[in-house]
């Protein structure tokens, strides 16, 4: 080994991989071993079950890799994550594609520190390191990679990916190939979908929740209901097939533990016959307005935040429970703070059930129980009767979507079957497990007789649930009736929200004003910078003291702050070219760099505090309006 060479690129990966690169040079590699193949090529082998593999084709390992290139379709591409990294074979099969433009990445995934050892003993191993648009990531697990991930997300944010394999990881590592591609695919869809919202300056957002703002007076505190139900049971209902098994104990069990409806198991509840105890609505899309629709009797109280969508909330004739917080967003803590509406905030988690889970446990509920969540296609089927006309699937159909993060993988169901899932399926049963684990003080039991079930939570029929836990009558109804007649808030009028609307209003145009003055400031160091060709600070004392005052200013905190947090990370990925290990820039350079990308930031900022002004405006000048009765 050339021990030279192995350190210089253990130095070189250290800079972004600073704990992998301490452990490296320990790694027992011995059961590694190089060969050549029979063109004379460096090739790694491994002797496992009297057999000798090899990480690259033995006869030719550089044709392997450019014929694994060329059956790759890359239109469009920008981010390709390979699974393996061997001797670098397909980092040189890439390079004309990378070539295409600076966005073009590289991102090599080893989950086997030796294999990096050994390449780190090769100069293909210093190229690849020093290489401005490849980047080499170890993990051991897949469910360990949380950290590496939302790294890589930031990385290359709002880039189109793709996934492939070292063909012999492909043959042996197969399904964690499947479970990697899967993880990443919906980790950077699911972040992406809320990085668009902060991106078009959270219009999605602000839009449903100034126009349910007002509706706060007609409201009441659902967070009176948090500490008041102990160890009255829960059972929090999906809208999966198996709940139809279910439907029937279901009718019967309406005194002796709370039931939870959210989403389409509202359709589903109420095409049975089944009025829940507490609906629940977080979801901000139209489409919730077309479920809730058609639920018969929307009379039962309605858990909800502000998020949802306004003309869905509209059609709540029952008692309206607002929910403090707002997931992604502090501007719901400025208006209790100035209505005096105190509650503790809670998660939402990834949709309503994770909600409900969450009002559940703030109440008290013990033991919490799901039914109809199955996460599967269970019977071949998405949904139970009720939610829609068609709700059978064919494993053609699934299986040939067009979005990869819709594409079916196989699963063992709690049965012991192979059942078809998706991976946001297989994300949300994972985020039930997880909260399991976090609160051990509440049992929680999975009565959902199919589908995938939940880690470390036990999976039981719901009629063994009633005969061991159900027996015993609650009160429900009235119990729910009494603490929402204490949770009015007399003190939360249409004026007094009208009022904090405005005040709010006037702080947004204070940002403004000093944001232009920041604006100002910058283009003005700039070009001071350029005429004198050095630079003396990063910041003129009126722009500092810009920025001081807005950063004291509420409505910057409470609208503004996360935004500003959330373009820094996205501009962060433009600094990274600049600190590229290899990237040679002057401090003239680097200055002028960081100036534009401020430039970039107080633009942003200027259009969200501008959204939320003309939708401020667009609500208070409905109720006007309504006054006139226009």
């Amino acid at each position: 080994m050339d021990g030279k060479l192995f350190q210089k690129n253990v130095e070189l990966w250290a800079c972004a991989h600073p704990k992998e690169a301490v452990w490296l040079p320990y790694i027992d590699c011995d059961h590694l071993q190089f060969c050549k193949t029979k063109k004379g090529q460096a090739n790694l082998k491994v002797r496992e079950n009297s057999r000798t593999h090899y990480y690259h084709s033995n006869v030719d390992a550089k044709k392997e890799a450019e014929r694994w290139f060329a059956k790759l379709d890359l239109k469009g591409v920008d981010v390709l994550y390979i699974y393996g990294v061997g001797l670098g074979y397909y980092f040189d099969a890439a390079k004309s594609w990378l070539k295409k433009g600076p966005e073009k990445h590289l991102v090599f995934l080893e989950d086997d520190l030796a294999v990096v050892h050994r390449l780190f003993e090769t100069r293909k191993g210093s190229e690849i390191l020093k290489h401005e648009q490849v980047s080499l990531y170890h993990f051991n697990e897949i469910s360990d990679t949380e950290v590496i991930f939302n790294e890589l997300f930031w990385n290359f944010v709002m880039s189109k990916i793709d996934f492939s394999c070292l063909k012999y990881y492909e043959k042996i590592k197969g399904e964690k190939f499947t479970e990697l591609h899967h993880q990443i695919s919906y980790d950077a869809a699911t972040k992406n979908g809320l990085l668009e919202e902060y991106l078009e300056y959270g219009i999605a957002f602000f839009r449903n929740f100034y126009s349910n703002m007002p509706k706060l007076a007609d409201s009441s505190l659902g967070n009176t209901l948090f500490g008041q139900f102990k160890n009255i049971p829960a059972v929090i209902c999906g809208a999966g097939p198996s709940l139809q098994k279910n439907i029937s104990l279901l009718k019967t069990i309406g005194d002796r533990a709370i039931i939870f409806g959210g989403s389409s198991s509202l359709n589903a509840l109420s095409a049975a016959g089944i009025v829940p105890h507490l609906g629940a609505g977080i979801d901000p899309n139209p489409m919730q307005e077309e479920r809730l629709s058609q639920v018969q009797n929307l009379s039962f109280p309605f858990l909800y935040r502000n998020r949802m969508f306004p003309k869905a909330l509209d059609l709540v004739t029952g008692p309206k429970l607002y929910i403090t917080g707002a997931g992604g967003y502090d501007i719901s803590e400025w208006f209790e703070n100035k209505l005096d509406i105190d509650g503790e905030v809670i998660e939402e988690g990834r949709n309503v059930v994770n909600f409900c889970l969450e009002v559940a446990h703030a109440m008290g509920c013990n033991p919490i129980i799901f039914v109809g969540m199955d996460l599967a296609y269970t019977g071949m089927k998405e949904y139970t009767t009720g939610v829609l006309e068609q709700t059978t699937v064919t494993e053609k159909e699934i299986l040939e979507a067009e979005d990869f993060n819709d594409v079916p993988l196989k699963k063992t169901d709690i049965r012991g079957k192979t059942v078809y899932t998706l991976w946001k399926w297989v994300a949300e049963s994972k985020w039930i497990g997880n909260f399991a684990e976090t609160h051990p003080e509440v049992t929680l039991i999975n009565a959902t007789e199919g589908g995938l079930g939940f880690p470390g939570v036990p999976n039981k029929t719901l009629a063994h649930v009633v005969r061991k836990h159900l027996q015993r009558r609650y009160r429900v109804k009235s119990r729910i009736d009494k603490q929402i007649e204490n949770a009015k808030m007399p003190r939360v009028t249409k004026k007094k929200i009208h009022r904090v609307m405005r005040e709010l209003l006037e702080g947004l145009h204070r940002c403004m004003d000093l944001l232009n003055v920041l604006s100002d400031e910058n283009e003005r160091l700039k070009r001071e910078i350029k005429k004198k060709k050095k630079v003396e600070h990063m910041q003129t004392g009126k722009g500092a003291l810009a920025e001081t005052e807005l950063s004291e200013e509420p409505a910057y905190v409470y609208v503004l702050q996360i935004f500003n947090a959330v373009f820094s990370r996205v501009l962060q990925r433009d600094l990274r070219k600049v600190y590229h290990p290899t990237t040679k820039i002057s401090e003239l350079e680097h200055a002028l760099f960081r100036l534009d990308l401020n430039k970039k930031k107080y633009t942003l900022l200027k259009n969200v505090a501008t959204v939320n002004i003309e939708l401020i405006k667009h609500s208070l000048n409905a109720k006007a309006q309504r006054r006139k009765g226009i």
